[in-house]
């Protein structure tokens, strides 16, 4: 039986999404799991005599389309990148909405594929790829990353107000830990004043996913068809991609997946490499930044957690010792 959200998002969301495409009637709409500034549903449609399932995604009403939330901005992009060939969903429509009484809506085509991310805790090892197949993903994702960072911002029709210096990245998770309990401590201070002191020259301005990782591709085997969750897309350092993906690939990472699923970082950035990525010089400094960045991510869904009274095992510390370290070693580079 479809939940109360399901009823509701039915009500209104079906009636949005015919108006969107003429012709369509919707069938189903039911909830895809997952997901924190946003709402996809998948939905069964019919258009005469052909059906097809496409991918639906909203905001919660009463919320304002901004940042992650803004629909749009997600599906301008997505379009852009599909236009030139790279492996996205393709946007079927956008209706921005009058929000916050009438939310953004963006519907996409329904791409086949598993999101399996072998660093992620929640992993259901018994739905999981061969180890092999992991390992072809992971190294095809290197070569595709290359490939988005090819696109340039004139080709994608990024605006240049997209940009995001090192410093407002390291400030921007600087600040999320201050709504937390790790706020004062001891090891964040520490780890951010060594950033800060070493930031690297800022390499070329390329199309930064904000969270690339086998866990937001949807993957067949040993192939990727498609990147997704674009929600915190900016134009940035190449090597913050590049960096949050093999990071976790160090044996010493906290998230490093017990079974070694994944190719060492030096065949990773080989793959990157071979498809002209655009180097990986001074990558210690975002390792560290990539831990820090995914620390304060850590800490505040720990502080979302617990004012729901759900307790689970926190991975800040760990990731935080490890932020310190990749940032003395950065610092250690620069004598």
């Amino acid at each position: 039986m479809p939940g109360d959200d399901e009823v509701e998002a039915a009500e209104w969301l079906a009636p949005r999404v015919e108006g969107m495409i003429p012709g369509v009637q919707v069938l189903r709409l039911g909830r895809l799991a997952g997901g924190n500034s946003s709402l996809t549903y998948v939905a069964d449609v019919r258009r005469g005599t052909v059906s097809a399932t496409v991918v639906v995604k909203t905001i919660p009403k009463g919320l304002t389309a901004v940042r992650n939330r803004d629909i749009v901005r997600q599906g301008t992009l997505m379009a852009a990148l599909h236009a030139h060939g790279l492996e996205v969903p393709e946007v079927i429509a956008i209706d921005p909405g009058d929000p916050p009484e009438s939310p953004p809506v963006m519907v996409t085509a329904f791409v086949e594929g598993d999101s399996f991310d072998p660093t992620s805790p929640n992993a259901a090892q018994e739905s999981a790829p061969s180890a092999a197949e992991t390992a072809a993903r992971a190294l095809a994702a290197m070569g595709l990353l290359a490939r988005i960072q090819h696109a340039t911002a004139t080709e994608l029709g990024i605006d240049a107000g997209a940009e995001r210096s090192l410093s407002d990245e390291l400030a921007h998770w600087s600040r999320a830990f201050g709504t937390t309990s790790y706020a004062e401590d001891p090891i964040v201070t520490r780890t951010r004043a060594l950033l800060e002191s070493t930031i690297p020259a800022g390499g070329s301005r390329v199309l930064v996913h904000g969270d690339y990782r086998l866990g937001n591709m949807l993957c067949t085997g040993a192939s990727i068809r498609a990147v997704i969750d674009w929600e915190i897309w900016s134009l940035g350092d190449p090597r913050l991609d590049l960096a949050w993906f093999v990071a976790r690939s160090c044996a010493t990472h906290p998230s490093h997946p017990e079974e070694d699923a994944l190719p060492a970082p030096d065949a990773l950035l080989a793959a990157y490499a071979q498809e002209g990525g655009q180097g990986a010089e001074e990558l210690a400094w975002f390792m560290s930044l990539s831990a820090f960045k995914h620390a304060a991510a850590s800490a505040l869904i720990d502080k979302r957690r617990s004012s729901h009274r759900e307790p689970r095992a926190s991975r800040v510390p760990d990731l935080l010792r490890w932020s310190l370290e990749q940032a003395e070693e950065a610092r250690s580079q620069t004598r």
